[in-house]
């Protein structure tokens, strides 16, 4: 896998697919964890970071459903986070998009819009994954 992102010059400092939009730029105190893989939480400090603010639970977002988003969700499982997907804040190809929706949802994680799922995480503590 490094090799086929290294050959397309993916997941690189610098480069478009790892810039955050002016939309999303992080405000004084944000907590900025960079990713190189589809898991976020694979070769990072996520997991360090999130224990360390008393999170609990995820609300995972992201570009590929079926590639970042659902490996940063199961991997956020499986370290026992309350995991949620925001179903509108991910997208890829539609078949792809709807069977990794429903993987996840059939492993327990809560799939649904994100204004849906804000009021759960809320109350457990909350941090958002872009993945």
């Amino acid at each position: 896998m490094k090799e086929r992102i290294a050959a397309a010059e993916g997941l690189l400092v610098g480069t478009w697919d790892v810039e955050i939009i002016d939309d999303l730029a992080p405000v004084e105190g944000d907590v900025i964890v960079d990713k190189n893989r589809y898991d976020a939480f694979v070769y990072t400090d996520m997991e360090v970071v999130l224990r360390a603010l008393g999170v609990t639970s995820v609300l995972v977002t992201g570009c590929a459903t079926n590639v970042c988003v659902e490996s940063t969700a199961r991997a956020a499982d499986m370290r026992d986070f309350t995991v949620a997907v925001a179903s509108d804040c991910t997208t890829t190809q539609a078949e792809f998009h709807t069977n990794a929706l429903l993987a996840m949802a059939g492993l327990g994680m809560n799939v649904v819009p994100w204004r849906d799922a804000l009021p759960d995480l809320v109350m457990d503590g909350f941090a958002v994954s872009v993945a």
